[in-house]
């Protein structure tokens, strides 16, 4: 079985903060627009909630900012909270791979081809 996701879109907002570890944690919410077959003019979107740690994290903060476009590549995680209507799940998209999309790799912080 394979957990992989790959998401191109543009980031809604970008929040960089520490957890206790003193480790770096980006959180971001991309907007993905979905592609439609037909005919019809609507755009939708879908929005991905989506943490960076420690090094991707750094250079996520860096180099990214709200309204920019990105690429980004990692697995899903499911999440359980105890909610009044019972247990509730959410998920969230880690990200292991970051890339803007005007060739610059942000992992790597270099020009790609």
């Amino acid at each position: 079985m394979l957990n992989r996701i790959i998401l191109q879109g543009v980031i809604k907002s970008l929040e960089v903060t520490s957890n206790i570890n003193a480790k770096e944690v980006v959180n971001i919410v991309i907007d993905v627009p979905r592609i439609k077959l037909s005919a019809v003019k609507n755009k939708e979107s879908d929005k991905f909630y989506c943490v960076a740690w420690n090094r991707v994290a750094l250079s996520i903060a860096k180099k990214c900012e709200v309204g920019m476009q990105i690429s980004i590549e990692g697995r899903v995680e499911e999440g359980k909270f105890k909610s009044n209507e019972g247990i509730e799940y959410s998920h969230k998209v880690v990200i292991e791979v970051a890339h803007l999309n005007k060739h610059y790799d942000v992992l790597e912080e270099k020009w790609t081809r």
